[in-house]
């Protein structure tokens, strides 16, 4: 029994005759009276009165037509299912991060990339944002799947990755910029700080560090961001400490050796409890988990 033998036989049964189904499936009459006389041959039974316009079922194809159109229901349905997941992988990966980490997101999913360059369903969508919350909601909505931030909360899955580095930034006019000597803990209590928004875990970070060092800094002003805060310096206003950002090379701030001191904040993947990934994210998902295993 064969899936061309069911259509011919659903195709005569719809159209009542041998010659309109012949014209329907765009075969030779004479093939189509083959199939389906094979197909009554294994099954043992008369499926069509043979007459010589319309060709009526016999009661043992009434029954088994019910039996055809379910298994060619459940075959269509089955076809759309396969099609929706080969649309849902061709629209690729939704990601989302915070700026201020984009130089280490894009250096990790570029290992990713390359290993499935060779796929053409591979389209990488990027959600930058420049807060941690505003990240955080592009996984609420649905712009992106994967979220990579700081401070995840508890509403959604997360794995921490790595620590990224925070570093001491000044005008490449400054004085420790030219001399390219390290941070000094003189220069962390007399040189004005050009603070990032309390609201950061960024902020926190930093806040922590001084804690730590017994240091109380002297802040000339704070920023709502790392890039207002490299604009202040930039402009010759103290120092700041803000991340590896990747216009900093032509922003007028250098990055200063930080010695003996270091700061990192915790970075993490994030994603939705109760949303099932696309094929393309749960394949960067577990491409990443191996990588920080």
């Amino acid at each position: 029994m064969t899936l061309h033998q069911l259509y011919c036989f659903k195709t005569v049964a719809e159209c009542g005759n041998f010659a309109d189904a012949a014209e329907a499936l765009m075969v030779a009459a004479s093939d189509l009276g083959s199939a389906v006389s094979e197909l009554e041959k294994e099954l043992g039974v008369r499926l069509f009165e043979r007459r010589s316009i319309n060709s009526p079922m016999t009661e043992e194809g009434r029954a088994f037509l019910e039996y055809v159109k379910t298994a060619l229901d459940s075959l269509e349905n089955g076809k759309n299912a396969m099609r929706a997941f080969a649309d849902e992988a061709k629209r690729g990966i939704a990601v989302g991060y915070i700026y201020s980490v984009s130089r280490d997101i894009q250096n990790m999913l570029s290992g990713f990339i390359i290993d499935f360059e060779d796929d053409s369903n591979i389209d990488m969508k990027y959600n930058v944002q420049y807060s941690n919350a505003a990240a955080l909601e592009t996984l609420e909505t649905g712009q992106a799947e994967l979220v990579f931030c700081t401070d995840p909360p508890d509403t959604v899955e997360s794995k921490k990755l790595f620590d990224q580095n925070l570093f001491f930034a000044v005008s490449q006019e400054h004085p420790m910029a030219k001399s390219r000597l390290p941070v000094t803990r003189e220069m962390l209590e007399n040189e004005p700080i050009v603070m990032i928004d309390d609201k950061t875990m960024i902020r926190r970070a930093v806040d922590r560090f001084f804690e730590e060092q017994g240091i109380t800094p002297k802040i000339a002003c704070t920023e709502d961001g790392c890039r207002s805060a490299a604009a202040h310096v930039a402009a010759g206003y103290g120092y700041t400490i803000i991340p590896d950002l990747p216009e900093l090379g032509q922003s007028g701030v250098r990055l200063l050796d930080p010695g003996e001191f270091s700061i990192k904040r915790a970075i993490y993947m994030v994603w939705k409890k109760d949303r099932k990934l696309s094929h393309y994210a749960g394949l960067l998902k577990k491409y990443i988990f191996e990588m920080y295993s």
